[in-house]
C-alpha cells in the first residue's frame, strides 16, 4: 500500500495526488488539462449523488435547453462520463454497458461544449475531448497509488485496451498476465 502525505487543502491534496499517478504512470497533461482535473476532481469531492445519474438523459435534455445552460449541462454530462471512466469504471458493468460508453459519450459532450464556447474557453473542451483516454488514464493511476486493489480488473484492462488501445490498461494487463502465467512456477534459464 502506498504512503498517502496530506496536503492543507483539498486543491492541494488533488494537485500532489495527480502528480504522483503522472510520476509513477509516466502519463503527461498539459497544464491546462491539469488545472481542469484538478477543478474537477475538488468540484465532485462531495457529490455523492453523481452516481444517480442518467448521461444518456442529461446529453439529451441538455439539447433543450438554452445556449449557456446548454453548455453548462453538456460539460456536467463529460465531467460525470470522465468521473466514471476513470474512477468508477465498475459502474460501466452495474449499468450493462462498457466503459467506452462513458468515454465515447463524454468526448462527445466536451467537443459540443467546445462548439458552443468562446474560442478561449473551445480550446479547453477540445483538448478534453481528444485527450479524454489520457486524463482517465491519470484517474486511473490515482485509484491505483493507494492500493492495487483499487487497480483495473484484469477484464476491465482488456476492454479499454481491445476498444480504446489505454496504455495503462495494457500496463494493467502485463502485470495480470506475467503474474498469473509465472506465479508458482519456476524459470529454468
Amino acid at each position: 500500500m502506498g504512503v498517502l502525505l496530506l496536503q492543507p487543502t483539498i486543491t492541494a491534496q488533488w494537485q500532489s495526488l495527480i502528480k504522483d499517478a503522472k510520476s509513477c504512470s509516466n502519463l503527461r497533461l498539459n497544464n491546462e488539462l491539469e488545472d481542469y482535473l484538478v477543478f474537477l476532481l475538488g468540484y465532485y469531492n462531495h457529490r455523492p449523488d453523481i452516481a444517480n445519474s442518467v448521461l444518456a438523459k442529461e446529453f439529451l435534455t441538455s439539447m433543450t435547453e438554452r445556449c449557456s445552460r446548454q453548455r453548462e449541462c453538456l460539460r456536467e454530462v463529460g465531467d460525470k462520463c470522465l468521473l466514471f471512466a476513470g474512477f468508477f469504471p465498475e459502474q460501466a458493468e452495474k449499468r450493462h454497458v462498457k466503459i467506452k460508453y462513458f468515454i465515447e459519450l463524454g468526448q462527445s459532450a466536451y467537443i459540443q461544449v467546445a462548439s458552443l464556447s468562446k474560442a478561449s474557453s473551445a480550446s479547453l473542451y477540445s483538448a478534453l475531448s481528444y485527450d479524454f483516454i489520457s486524463v482517465m488514464e491519470i484517474l486511473h493511476a490515482i485509484r491505483g497509488l493507494s492500493d492495487p486493489v483499487n487497480e483495473l480488473t484484469p477484464f476491465q484492462a482488456l476492454e479499454l485496451w481491445t476498444d480504446v488501445k489505454s496504455q495503462h490498461a495494457l500496463t494493467v494487463l502485463r502485470r495480470h498476465t506475467f503474474s498469473s502465467t509465472f506465479t508458482g512456477s519456476r524459470l529454468k534459464h
